[in-house]
């Protein structure tokens, strides 16, 4: 089986691919499943639906779930990062529900570290998160880039990366994902975890089943591996 999302094949009997983490199969999903949209496709879209709200200038990035773009949010001027639900994705019951989860726990996580929300809606059959835009660079694209960073600013990424984490999980707030690609520095060197996309409150055991691996398989903690619940150690 080839994943729909990075087109890498699907190890027989796996769940989710190896080299991107999106699931190969959702028993959870209902039956009504779009074809994907390239992003000159989707970005017309958008710009459509979002006319007198925001005007959407260009796509940032993508994951198995959802797509991130570059915005300017009409009445305030203001820059945000525009993240929406793919619409191949939207029409399944556990897609919807990840993406208003996401929206739900970060939008109570106000804190420095935390990249922090402004807006959470639907338009147009379309799921989206309108979020502070972070000018800079993921931890990921820094080290592709630069290769092995100096201990000091190893240690100053750490630290923000940390208080941040620290921070969700006084909320009872498990992340499930951090990586490189979820830990951004802007231009100011300030450190921000984004991405909350498969984050779970620690006290709630009905969203993910028993057994279900959550995560991105080369960054997963033990526990995540083995389909055991994920508590905020599983984080570090």
């Amino acid at each position: 089986m080839t994943c729909a999302h990075c087109g890498r094949e699907i190890a027989l009997g796996a769940r989710f691919c190896g080299n991107c983490g999106a699931q190969g199969s959702d028993p959870a999903a209902t039956t009504v499943v779009l074809p994907p949209e390239d992003s000159d496709a989707l970005l017309a879209r958008l710009r459509l639906v979002f006319a007198g709200d925001y005007e959407v200038e260009r796509e940032l990035g993508r994951g198995g779930m959802a797509a991130v773009f570059k915005a300017t949010e009409v009445p305030l001027k203001r820059t945000v990062a525009l993240k929406v639900l793919l619409p191949e994705l939207g029409l399944t019951a556990t897609a919807a529900e990840r993406f208003k989860r996401e929206a739900s726990l970060v939008a109570g996580l106000d804190h420095p570290n935390v990249v922090q929300v402004y807006r959470v809606g639907q338009v147009g059959g379309i799921f989206y998160i309108a979020m502070r835009f972070v000018q800079g660079r993921s931890l990921h694209s820094i080290l592709e880039t630069q290769g092995a960073l100096p201990v000091p600013a190893i240690l100053a990424i750490l630290r923000g990366a940390t208080r941040g984490l620290a921070f969700a999980h006084q909320r009872g707030v498990v992340h499930r994902d951090v990586k490189g690609g979820n830990i951004l520095v802007d231009a100011d060197g300030r450190i921000s975890i984004s991405d909350f996309g498969v984050a779970l409150r620690a006290a709630d055991v009905s969203v993910t089943a028993a057994g279900t691996v959550i995560g991105t398989p080369h960054f997963m903690s033990p526990e995540q591996c083995a389909g055991h619940r994920a508590r905020p150690q599983s984080d570090q």
